[in-house]
């Protein structure tokens, strides 16, 4: 039990680490929408693309960090 409380703590951590990561890669992507960057730019295009990863790898490990609450709440 001691060690899953710890390993949902550094799950937390993770998910804040890279939300935050996913919340300045969105700022620059409308940064560049604001300033009249091409749609097809390939830094428009980088953008999106750093977006659309973060993204993805934030929901998998939001669904990680939410499978290992729901475990530690079934065993208590």
């Amino acid at each position: 039990m001691k060690n899953r409380g710890k390993g949902i703590v550094l799950s937390a951590i993770q998910l804040v680490k890279l939300g935050e990561e996913l919340e300045a890669a969105k700022a620059e992507l409308k940064r560049l929408v604001e300033s009249g960057a091409a749609y097809e730019s390939e830094e428009m295009k980088t953008a999106l693309q750093k977006c659309l990863s973060l993204d993805l790898r934030w929901k998998a490990l939001e669904q990680k960090h939410l499978a290992l609450r729901k475990s530690m709440e079934m065993e208590s």
